[in-house]
């Protein structure tokens, strides 16, 4: 397990003092927030709902347990880094290494009974959600979308709405850059939704390059612009 290894940094962003720290157990609340808002742009709607419609549980709620239990394929606590203020988290981000597990897709699939239990789900109620959840997240080799372009992958860069709008990506980001960078890798990569400008600015100002980019012909959906990866040198 590669564990970042910032307790805390104090940085100066635009004039302000911020920290960027190591996540830990007790912010999986905020931690499992970010999650869901990064998963957002551009539709408003997020990978995590559809496997979960019906099944009588927020999605938030749904992430934190998958971080209680560490059964996701990215975005454990230990991945993480967070920007605060006067100890108020503002934004985070993940720093997560391209292992087998990566390409499962957020949660994985071996975990998924495991899951279910600790939610007190049924074998039925289960049994749906896998159908979706693989469904949704098929096998790699039938999903080039899945496959990372790099040896590290930055997953999860959130803002809280209230801090949006101050550049606070750019300190956080170079933060995770370099985590990398002491992990010893030489390349990073990160995936956008299609449509989601801000963000593709961000990260093409930051020295990021389009690796590949999937369109809405990839996956066939009406309404779905695709994903487009990036790949920056460390």
């Amino acid at each position: 397990m590669n564990t970042a290894t910032i307790v805390a940094k104090e940085v100066q962003h635009r004039g302000q003092a911020y920290t960027i720290r190591s996540a830990t157990p007790n912010d999986i609340p905020f931690l499992a927030w970010m999650q869901y808002e990064a998963s957002l742009p551009p539709s408003n709607y997020s990978f995590w709902d559809y496997p979960l419609m019906g099944l009588g549980i927020e999605t938030r709620a749904f992430i934190e347990t998958v971080m209680r239990l560490e059964a996701g394929s990215w975005g454990s606590v230990d991945e993480f880094l967070i920007l605060a203020q006067d100890g108020q988290p503002l934004a985070a981000a993940a720093g997560v290494e391209a292992t087998p597990a990566f390409s499962e897709g957020p949660v994985k699939v071996s975990e998924i009974d495991r899951i279910g239990q600790a939610l007190g789900w049924s074998t039925e109620t289960t049994a749906t959600y896998r159908e979706r959840y693989v469904s949704a997240w098929p096998n790699p080799e039938g999903n080039f979308i899945l496959l990372p372009q790099a040896p590290y992958i930055i997953e999860s860069v959130a803002v809280i709405p209230e801090a949006r709008g101050k550049g606070l990506v750019y300190p956080l980001m170079e933060a995770v850059l370099e985590e990398g960078r002491r992990r010893g890798h030489q390349r990073v990569g990160i995936t956008v939704a299609n449509g989601n400008v801000p963000a593709q600015r961000v990260y093409e100002q930051m020295g990021f390059q389009m690796f590949v980019s999937f369109g809405p012909g990839f996956f066939g959906e009406e309404g779905f612009l695709g994903y487009t990866k990036y790949v920056k040198a460390l």
